[in-house]
């Protein structure tokens, strides 16, 4: 077997077609003809980048026969002294074969991938009117006309009063972590109580329900004001927290007359903040009683 009736076979073996005693024969031609052992290395080089160009991209026998098609089949008659050209069109044709096939996997529409986007949970809320309830188990109650939002840090939790009143009841804080309530003039810091936040025409009232607060003005944050349970801080009034005998209510502003709760009267410890006046006579009824002597205080006694 010689070099020139090899070439057929070397491009049978390459495709898996050689009979075994074809294969057996070409495969000890390649082991002693160095010439013909580079072609059938190279014939392989080009079938494995096929192979890989069109992994992932079938194709069925009648595209395979038409590109085929477009390939001159022509053989060329061996001339002596001159090596066999048959293998160079076998590699043109399979150079054709590859870049036809890589033009038409690039003109086929691509699957694109769904791109799942990642969930944040919003560090910024916004408080709806009514009742609200914090990550932190804490509960914010906004009252009709307000508006504010909810900021969760790594710090603690910031609730910002744009307008209107809340109730907050927050939860013991734990880990070094803080609850405040902000309006534009004040700041509210908490660990743990009750208290109402008021913010109104530049003015801003907080008025501890129960625990305690500290109060921080906006324009002096180095004064931290501790305000305790039956205690307000006016931020249009005294520098300091008074002591309050009504808890706000909807409807009416604490800054201007608030409402005095006859239901769940404030239990203020004695001797802490101002004096509450004397209570009025509870049933409001003042009439003078007729039997009662009346004294002139401007007659003489005889």
């Amino acid at each position: 077997m010689n070099c020139i009736s090899i070439q057929p076979l070397i491009s049978k073996l390459i495709d898996g077609e050689t009979a075994p005693h074809e294969e057996k024969n070409v495969r000890a031609h390649l082991d002693g003809c160095g010439a013909c052992r580079a072609r059938y290395e190279e014939l392989e080089k080009v079938g494995r980048l096929m192979s890989l160009s069109l992994a992932g991209h079938p194709f069925t026998k009648e595209f395979a026969s038409r590109t085929l098609n477009l390939i001159p089949s022509r053989r060329l008659t061996a001339v002596p002294g001159r090596k066999p050209r048959r293998i160079l069109l076998w590699i043109a044709a399979a150079a054709a074969v590859l870049l036809i096939a890589i033009g038409l996997v690039n003109m086929l529409p691509r699957e694109t991938e769904t791109i799942t986007p990642v969930t944040t949970i919003a560090a910024v809320e916004t408080l709806e009117i009514g009742h609200n309830k914090l990550r932190d188990g804490s509960t914010i109650d906004l009252w009709a006309g307000g508006a504010g939002e909810v900021k969760y840090g790594e710090n603690g939790t910031t609730v910002t009063l744009e307008t209107g009143t809340l109730f907050a009841k927050v939860e013991k804080q734990t880990d070094g972590r803080t609850f405040n309530v902000a309006t534009k003039n004040l700041t509210v810091v908490v660990v743990g109580t009750e208290f109402y936040v008021e913010f109104r025409d530049s003015v801003t009232v907080c008025t501890v329900k129960e625990g305690e607060v500290r109060c921080i003005p906006a324009d002096n944050k180095k004064a931290a004001l501790p305000v305790s349970a039956g205690h307000a801080f006016n931020t249009s009034k005294s520098a300091k927290a008074v002591r309050v005998t009504e808890f706000p209510r909807p409807g009416v502003s604490s800054a201007a007359e608030p409402v005095i709760d006859p239901v769940k009267p404030i239990d203020v410890p004695s001797g802490i903040g101002e004096p509450v006046p004397d209570s009025a006579d509870p049933t409001g009824d003042h009439s003078v009683d007729p039997d009662m002597p009346i004294r002139n205080p401007d007659k003489k006694k005889k």
